[in-house]
């Protein structure tokens, strides 16, 4: 798989990192130089959610395909944009479509926006997803929060933090279950009820 590095630079990821940390680079880069924007909070909006980013104040958008490096949306309903802006006070960055090795990226360029999102400063990451559950007494359109999971993408020999080392990421390897902050976990089943 090649990516462009840079402005003319063309690299095979299988052999060196660099090109991929060239590429997270260059996607930061642009984006610092054309929003005043500093995200704190990443938010992926998965199916049925992209309305989210509907509630931030002063929104800057970004299409994917003027994102450098950036795949394109290929699902219905994704619509491929970033959009950078702020909820309650706090800068945040929502992501309105993201990619999945269905689509035959590879899992490197899956990825790359949540890597890019690090690099622009986010702490804390929101995920969203339409899913489905064994438990019969859920309906569609019931919001669950997820607490585990199991990681069956190793079983094929894929790993999501594979990429450039511990300058840009705290670690190579973490298990799934301390993904999940438990007083996060706990103020989102909390607030709901406080707020009617």
């Amino acid at each position: 798989m090649f990516l462009t590095c840079g402005t003319s630079t063309t690299l095979d990821y299988s052999k060196t990192n660099e090109c991929l940390k060239d590429a997270i680079e260059e996607s930061a880069n642009y984006l610092k130089a054309n929003t005043e924007y500093r995200p704190k909070i990443g938010i992926i909006c998965g199916s049925g959610l992209g309305s989210l980013s509907d509630a931030l104040e002063n929104p800057v958008e970004f299409p994917y395909p003027n994102i450098p490096n950036f795949p394109t949306c290929t699902v219905q309903g994704h619509e491929g944009k970033l959009i950078f802006g702020k909820l309650s006070d706090v800068p945040v960055i929502c992501m309105k479509g993201r990619f999945h090795l269905y689509e035959g990226y590879p899992l490197w360029k899956c990825t790359l926006p949540v890597r890019i999102m690090k690099q622009l400063g986010v702490k804390l990451l929101i995920t969203t997803n339409a899913a489905g559950g064994l438990n019969k007494n859920l309906k569609n359109g019931d919001v669950m929060i997820i607490q585990d999971h199991i990681d069956l993408i190793r079983l094929f020999g894929h790993f999501s933090l594979r990429g450039p080392g511990p300058d840009l990421f705290d670690f190579h390897y973490s298990p799934v279950n301390i993904l999940y902050s438990n007083k996060l976990i706990e103020a989102a089943l909390r607030l709901p009820k406080e707020l009617g």
